[in-house]
């Protein structure tokens, strides 16, 4: 029970974390900082397509993002950088649900990763929320109401 619930928390989790991630490294420059929240949505998305599905020439995706435009060319190197550097660090690739369901704890070195960089820009304005790495279990018994009047009987 414990292990498909931690592999359902991974498989439904991964990616929700990865694109808050994204967005965090995006807000850090200046071309983004103050961007429309919806353009850097898919800018996020863009990103963890290219490095989730193995992509090796990134801007062969752009036409599938009509809201996006081409970028100036520090930003296109920041942005190549930053997927190869995902790719690297994200687990098997590429990255599906099939893939996450199957081997869960090959990916539980990317979320720390992430954890770690949400912890530390705690002190930012627009701080991602920290997230657990597992499900919690809980420990509370459902349907049993104790209290003094029953104790008493």
């Amino acid at each position: 029970m414990a292990q498909t619930n931690a592999r359902n928390h991974i498989n439904t989790n991964y990616f929700s974390r990865t694109l808050s991630w994204i967005r965090l490294q995006l807000r850090q420059q200046a071309f983004f900082a103050n961007m429309e929240y919806k353009f850097v949505r898919s800018w996020a998305k863009f990103v963890c397509r290219a490095a989730a599905d193995n992509i090796t020439s990134i801007w062969d995706l752009l036409p599938r993002y009509p809201s996006l435009v081409q970028p100036p060319p520090h930003i296109r190197q920041f942005l190549e950088y930053l997927v190869v550097t995902m790719q690297q660090l994200m687990g098997p690739l590429p990255v599906t649900d099939w893939s996450l369901e199957r081997k869960p704890e090959s990916y539980l070195p990317w979320l720390h990763l992430i954890l770690l960089e949400f912890e530390a820009a705690q002190d930012m304005p627009e701080a991602p929320r920290l997230f657990s790495m597992l499900p919690q279990s809980s420990n509370q018994t459902q349907f049993i109401t104790i209290s003094s009047t029953s104790l008493q009987k």
